[in-house]
């Protein structure tokens, strides 16, 4: 049973030489909410890193989405954590 959570974007991006225009995040678990609070990184990567995580797609993939679906994708992912 898949529990998956489509997100389209607005501007399709590469994902190993596919052209898509929507991403399948999974809802997040304690595992990633830690590994953000551990991560010694810049909010701006370990963001980038928790999309991709949630996404399962390399960071590398987040790095060309459109600022306009970056954007929509952050508030979808505070929503699923129940800050939105």
């Amino acid at each position: 049973m898949s529990h998956d959570i489509p997100f389209e974007l607005d501007y399709p991006v590469n994902i190993d030489g596919v052209e898509t225009n929507q991403l399948n995040l999974r809802r997040p678990k304690g595992k990633d909410i830690k590994k953000m609070q551990l991560s010694k990184k810049d909010e701006l990567v370990k963001s980038y890193e928790f999309f991709a995580d949630l996404a399962g797609i390399p960071p590398s993939v987040i790095d060309e989405m459109d600022a306009e679906d970056l954007k929509k994708l952050g508030e979808m992912c505070e929503e699923m954590m129940g800050k939105g």
